[in-house]
C-alpha cells in the first residue's frame, strides 16, 4: 500500500469511526446547521439535530450482488410478460422486490418466518417456517405462475432466522415450493455461487454440484453469474469460471437463473 493510500484509508477511518464520537465536532456540526433552519417555511423556524453522515465521504459509491439481482428479477418479469399473475416471494423480510412486482400489476404473496410488517396494494404476508409446515403446508399447493426467491434458500436450515437447523434444509425448502408452482411455473432464483463453502450459520455457497441438486426438477432457461473480480467493492458480470476462482471465504459472486417447473 502507498503512503497515500494508507493515509486516505486512516482518515476515512478516523472521520467515519472516530470523529462523529466527539463531542466537539457534533457542537460545531449543530452550530453550523442552525443558519438553515432560520425562516426555513411559512410554519415557522425549522427543528434541528445533528446528523453526522457517517461514511458519506467515501469517493466510491459500492456495487453489490444485490443491484443485479433486483434487475435481473425486472428484466426477467418483462421478458417473460410476467404481469397480472399470482407471484410467490420467499424469505422477504426486509426487502423492497416485492413492492416493485406488485407495482407491476401482480398479486404477490410474500412468505418469511420472520413478522414483516410491509404494506402495499397486492401485497399479502404469510409468516411461517416452510419447513416446519410439515403435513399442514402454509400455502395450497400449485397456486402460483411465478416464484422469486432471491439470496434466501442458501439460508434455509441454519438457523440464523430462528427457523430450524437441517442439513439438506435447502433442498427441502425447495421440494416444498416446487408444489406451490402451478404446471410450468417459473422460478426466478439467485444464490450465492462459487467454490463449495457453509458460512455457518450465516449461509451456503453453491458450487456447480451441490447447484444442481437444487434445482432438481426445474428447466434451467437462463443463467447470470455476478461478483467483485477485479474490486471487492463492484460487483459486475462475470463467467462461471471467474466465480469459481474467488476465495468464498472472503467474497463470493452470485448466480441469478430462470427455471420451469418440470411436468
Amino acid at each position: 500500500m502507498s503512503l497515500m493510500r494508507y493515509w486516505r484509508a486512516v482518515r476515512r477511518l478516523y472521520t467515519t469511526l472516530m470523529k462523529v464520537r466527539i463531542p466537539w465536532y457534533r457542537r460545531e456540526l449543530y452550530q453550523r446547521g442552525l443558519k438553515f433552519t432560520r425562516n426555513y417555511s411559512a410554519e415557522g423556524d425549522a427543528r434541528l439535530f445533528v446528523w453526522p453522515c457517517e461514511g458519506d465521504d467515501a469517493p466510491l459509491a459500492g456495487v453489490g450482488d444485490r443491484h443485479y439481482e433486483y434487475a435481473y428479477v425486472t428484466a426477467k418479469i418483462r421478458q417473460h410478460q410476467l404481469f397480472d399473475k399470482d407471484i410467490l416471494d420467499v424469505g422477504s423480510s426486509g426487502s423492497f422486490l416485492p413492492a416493485m412486482i406488485a407495482a407491476m400489476g401482480n398479486r404477490v404473496t410474500c412468505v418469511d418466518v420472520r413478522e414483516w410488517p410491509m404494506q402495499w396494494p397486492g401485497l399479502r404476508l404469510v409468516q411461517g417456517d416452510i419447513l416446519a409446515s410439515g403435513s399442514n403446508p402454509l400455502l395450497p399447493a400449485e397456486s402460483f405462475d411465478v416464484l422469486t426467491c432471491i439470496s434466501a434458500i442458501e439460508h434455509f436450515g441454519l438457523g440464523r432466522y430462528g427457523d430450524l437447523e437441517d442439513v439438506e434444509g435447502d433442498i427441502k425448502a425447495m421440494a416444498t415450493l416446487r408444489k406451490y408452482l402451478k404446471p410450468e411455473g417459473l422460478l426466478i432464483l439467485t444464490v450465492p455461487f462459487g467454490r463449495g463453502t457453509v458460512a455457518f450459520p450465516a449461509h451456503r455457497i453453491y458450487d456447480r454440484s451441490r447447484l444442481a441438486q437444487l434445482v432438481n426438477g426445474f428447466t434451467v432457461l437462463d443463467k447470470a453469474f455476478f461478483g467483485p473480480i477485479v474490486r471487492p467493492e463492484v460487483y459486475r458480470p462475470c463467467s462461471e469460471d471467474e466465480a469459481y476462482t474467488l476465495d468464498t471465504t472472503q467474497r463470493q459472486a452470485v448466480v441469478c437463473c430462470i427455471m420451469r417447473k418440470e411436468s
